[in-house]
């Protein structure tokens, strides 16, 4: 939304229109995620750093060691005791958020630090500007009375101050809260679970749209045919190539489909069957759809 877009001087209808746009509500809408996956694992703990004093310990403690193993006559030298295991990475943390808008998807990141300035509180009104000439006055005329108003505006500034950066602090923290804790809207395994079931859903989309093109294959080639002669059986490899692009022209949009995975999870589902060999799959008739995913939810159980 540009400026021209409210206020036009070149022509009649912006001149007249000119008040009304000024003094309307405008929305103002933002580049918004729908949602954001946060998936992030916190730094292991840098390493403790040995002096050259402790590694000079170290290393002698480690050789007299290994000499008193070498020229012991009573009992065989020691193997070296085996190092410990290194410990095991940090665990993920997986969260998402709803609705964030683009300027403030580094909000939620794990490695971003929101800093309130001190600069953001110093405000000039009437306080800051009654201070400054009671200052500027003591400068110019020696008289104490002066003197006793400047250093009592100077301390009423700087009391009210500090209470004012205490109180905007505490309020930009409660901000900063709230909006992480109004965005967010799965953690842990919650947010695990939901990944897990948007994942499943994907994939069901993904197998519906293989089997709706697979059959309006099926009926494109056997247009004119008995139904004894219909064409049903393709070529494994010839779908996987043409697939993303033949359903891209049905649905009349770009797709971008595993289209291997989703015949697999069709041949699961007894919606395709295929060869000996695997490399020819036949599309199962739309009557026997229903028998197919009977079946298969027959035997999860």
């Amino acid at each position: 939304v540009g400026i021209s877009d409210i206020v036009n001087f070149f022509t009649v209808g912006g001149r007249r229109r000119l008040i009304k746009n000024l003094v309307r509500k405008s929305t103002l809408v933002e580049p918004t995620y729908r949602e954001l996956v946060v998936v992030s694992r916190p730094l292991p703990p840098p390493p403790r750093r040995q002096g050259p004093l402790r590694r000079s310990l170290s290393s002698l403690r480690a050789a007299s060691r290994a000499a008193a193993n070498l020229f012991s006559a009573d009992d065989p030298p020691t193997a070296a005791a085996p190092s410990p295991p290194p410990p095991l990475p940090p665990l993920l943390e997986i969260k998402v958020f709803e609705d964030v808008t683009m300027a403030n998807a580094a909000a939620v990141l794990p490695s971003t630090r929101l800093v309130f300035r001190p600069a953001d509180a110093f405000r000039l009104d009437t306080v800051s500007v009654l201070s400054l000439l009671a200052v500027l006055a003591q400068q110019r005329f020696d008289d104490p009375r002066f003197d006793l108003i400047a250093v009592a505006s100077v301390c009423f500034w700087v009391v009210r101050t500090f209470f004012v950066y205490s109180n905007k602090l505490a309020r930009y923290d409660l901000l900063v809260n709230k909006f992480l804790a109004s965005k967010v809207a799965q953690r842990g395994t919650g947010a695990f679970r939901y990944l897990a079931n948007q994942g499943g859903r994907q994939r069901a989309r993904q197998a519906v749209l293989a089997y709706s093109w697979l059959s309006w294959r099926a009926e494109k080639y056997s247009r004119g045919l008995a139904d004894e002669d219909r064409i049903q059986s393709f070529s494994r490899e010839v779908l996987i190539q043409i697939g993303n692009k033949e359903m891209g022209d049905i649905i009349q949009r770009e797709v971008e489909v595993d289209v291997a995975r989703a015949l697999e999870d069709l041949e699961s589902l007894n919606l395709l069957v295929p060869s000996a060999d695997g490399k020819v799959v036949t599309v199962v008739d739309a009557d026997k759809v229903a028998d197919g995913l009977r079946r298969a939810w027959i035997e999860l159980f």
